[in-house]
């Protein structure tokens, strides 16, 4: 995985099959290790929430009022909100959105989100930020090691019928999502999953929804997964919804 600087996103944006960016990271500050111990001991929780039509200053004040504020420091707490917020201005550049949809979460992994694609409006712009802030990173594959999407829908159907058909009985519904999840056969042959090292930014390229469930090509969006299994994490994905007016 190639890591890149802030000063070359957007060129590196527009290249032809760029579906994920990875933000070249410092080494940890102390901060980041505060607020990694206190989510791997459950101490610092936010419940799983999807909040859409968010401004910029909306998200701030929602993070300020929600961010827990006695399972670490003031300045943790604030390096956090920062880092946030930095990450959404850095989507607003690459893509003049004006809205914006949160999803944060802390939890340990599970079935709950296998290889998928996320997706955006029809009209909206299509790159969005993803960053796991401790803990097992995200799984992924290029556009190269897909056959087709033809092949990974078929394959996310698959999945989808097991989620609802078992939904009553987890145990044998996690079973039988690790043997799919293990072996995905939409994969060319030799095709491996890579991971991004946590507390790596990803920008990365969302789908239109009109277009999911088509036979699009392999690079208009990144396939990815949260781990099975580990630490609790700290998960921020923020999606574009809505381009600023053209003046």
């Amino acid at each position: 995985m190639t890591t890149i600087g802030f000063d070359d996103l957007p060129k590196v944006a527009i290249q032809p099959g760029t579906v994920a960016m990875f933000l070249h990271t410092p080494a940890r500050e102390p901060w980041e290790g505060e607020l990694q111990q206190a989510v791997e001991q459950g101490a610092f929780h936010v419940p799983r929430v999807d909040l859409p039509g968010l401004s910029l200053d909306g998200m701030a004040t929602w993070l300020d009022r929600n961010l827990p504020t006695s399972a670490v420091s003031r300045d943790t707490r604030d390096r956090l909100l920062s880092d946030i917020l930095a990450l959404t201005y850095t989507v607003e550049d690459l893509t003049s959105a004006q809205h914006y949809r949160l999803r944060i979460f802390t939890a340990p992994p599970d079935r709950r989100c296998g290889y998928h694609v996320d997706t955006v409006p029809a009209a909206a712009p299509l790159w969005g930020c993803l960053k796991v802030y401790n803990g097992a990173g995200t799984n992924w594959f290029a556009g190269d090691d897909i056959r087709s999407m033809a092949a990974f829908y078929r394959w996310l159907q698959t999945r989808d019928r097991i989620v609802r058909t078992l939904a009553n009985d987890p145990p044998h519904r996690d079973a039988a999502l690790q043997v799919l999840d293990e072996k995905p056969d939409f994969l060319v042959p030799g095709a491996r999953s890579r991971r991004v090292a946590s507390r790596t930014p990803v920008f990365f390229k969302h789908l239109p929804v009109d277009r999911f469930w088509t036979d699009h090509e392999t690079d208009r969006a990144w396939v990815h997964a949260s781990p099975m299994e580990g630490a609790r994490r700290l998960v921020v994905n923020i999606s574009p919804e809505q381009r600023l007016p053209v003046q």
